[in-house]
């Protein structure tokens, strides 16, 4: 089509798997709440839905670029200035960290190794927006 002309190939992505997670979200009755996060790190640009489901005290993923299904997301803590929340398996420990006011999200990636210590793979920033309960139901 000739619309795409003006439009990069990721831009046309990230505008249809957001059209695509938008319809989905609107059939989940348990979640309040979407942040859009897109990344700023200059090799990697991704954006990430992050659903927000109060029910069970977790946050569920979904990348836009990949068909990555890491499932929820554990809650660690929740107040007026932060939304953190964490996976951990055997081998990693993921942890993100969302700051309500300026709407920026830390990303630490550890690897544990088998005597269980922890080594930095990757730490990176992302800039979010928050679909509120009102738009998401």
């Amino acid at each position: 089509p000739i619309f795409f002309v003006a439009y990069s190939m990721s831009q046309i992505k990230k505008f249809f798997s957001l059209l695509l997670f938008y319809f989905t979200v609107i059939h989940t009755n348990s979640a309040n709440e979407l942040f859009v996060c897109t990344s700023m790190n200059q090799d990697n640009n991704t954006t990430d839905n992050w659903l927000l489901n109060n029910d069970n005290n977790t946050i569920e993923k979904s990348n836009a670029y990949s068909d990555d299904t890491l499932g929820g997301f554990k809650i660690t803590k929740s107040d007026n200035k932060s939304l953190i929340w964490e996976k951990v398996t055997s081998k990693n420990r993921n942890t993100y960290v969302l700051d309500k006011n300026t709407m920026r999200q830390s990303i630490t990636l550890l690897s544990i190794s088998e005597d269980g210590k922890m080594t930095l793979d990757k730490r990176f920033f992302a800039t979010c927006q928050s679909i509120k309960s009102s738009s998401v139901k």
